[in-house]
C-alpha cells in the first residue's frame, strides 16, 4: 500500500519543483505579448498625419541626456560601458535652466520614444563588455543626436530595410544570448515617430570592434531651430 503514496509524492514533488520554471514561462509570455501591445498601439499612433498643429521648442540635448540616465541599470546589468558626450562640453552643470542648448521643434515624449528605442537596440546587440557613446551635437545647421556601439552592426545594404514592420536582423544570430526576442518593430516606430516630427534616422559605422570592424551608429537628424 505505500508505493503507490510514494509515486503520488514523488509526482506531487516533481510539480512542484517544476512550477517556479512554468511560472517564469508565463511570465516571460506575458511580457512579451503586454510588449507587442504597446508597440503595436505606438505604431499606430506614429503613422497617423500629426494634427496637433506645430511642434513647440524642445531641447534635443536635454531630452538625450534625460533617456541615457534611464538606460543605465540595464547597460550596467550587461556590464556595459554607456557614455554620454553633452552637446555643451565637458564639464557643464547638471541645472535645466537656461535656453535650450540644441533646439529643436518636436514633442518631446515623442522625441524620448525615438531615442530611448535608438539606446535600447544598441543595449540589446552589443556583446557584454562593449561600449554604447551617445551624444548630441550641432553640424551644418542640423541637430544630430547619436547613439554609436561596438556590436555586430549592420550591413549598408540592409539599412533600409531593417526600418519596415516585423523585421529584426538577424536576431538570433546577432543579440545578446539572455535577451528576448523582439517583435521587429522598435526601429519601424522610431522613425516614424521622427519623421512625424520632421526628422530622420540615418545608420553609419558606430565604434571600432577588436576584430577590426565597426558597430552601428543610429543618428537622429533634426533641423536646427534659431531661437535668437
Amino acid at each position: 500500500m505505500t508505493e503507490p503514496t510514494n509515486n503520488r509524492l514523488g509526482w506531487m514533488l516533481d510539480n512542484a519543483l517544476q512550477m517556479p520554471e512554468t511560472l517564469h514561462a508565463i511570465l516571460a509570455q506575458l511580457g512579451r505579448s503586454r510588449r507587442l501591445s504597446d508597440q503595436l498601439l505606438a505604431m499606430a499612433h506614429a503613422s497617423r498625419a500629426d494634427q496637433g498643429g506645430e511642434a513647440p521648442v524642445v531641447d534635443l540635448n536635454q531630452v538625450a541626456r534625460g533617456v541615457v540616465l534611464q538606460y543605465l541599470n540595464l547597460a550596467h546589468e550587461k556590464d556595459q560601458d554607456l557614455g554620454w558626450r553633452d552637446a555643451r562640453g565637458e564639464d557643464v552643470p547638471d541645472s535645466t535652466q537656461g535656453p535650450p542648448a540644441v533646439p529643436v521643434r518636436a514633442r518631446a515624449e515623442e522625441l524620448q520614444e525615438v531615442l530611448a528605442n535608438l539606446l535600447h537596440n544598441a543595449i540589446r546587440y552589443t556583446p557584454r563588455g562593449g561600449r554604447i557613446t551617445v551624444g548630441v551635437r550641432i553640424q551644418d545647421g542640423e541637430a544630430i543626436a547619436e547613439v554609436r556601439d561596438s556590436g555586430p552592426g549592420i550591413p549598408a545594404d540592409r539599412h533600409e530595410a531593417v526600418f519596415r514592420r516585423f523585421q529584426r536582423e538577424s536576431e538570433d544570430a546577432q543579440a545578446d544570448p539572455g535577451a528576448s526576442r523582439g517583435a521587429g518593430l522598435g526601429l519601424a516606430i522610431a522613425r516614424a515617430y521622427a519623421r512625424r516630427n520632421g526628422g530622420d534616422i540615418v545608420f553609419g559605422p558606430g565604434e571600432a570592434r577588436e576584430d577590426g570592424g565597426f558597430g552601428l551608429c543610429a543618428a537622429l537628424r533634426f533641423p536646427l531651430v534659431d531661437t535668437t
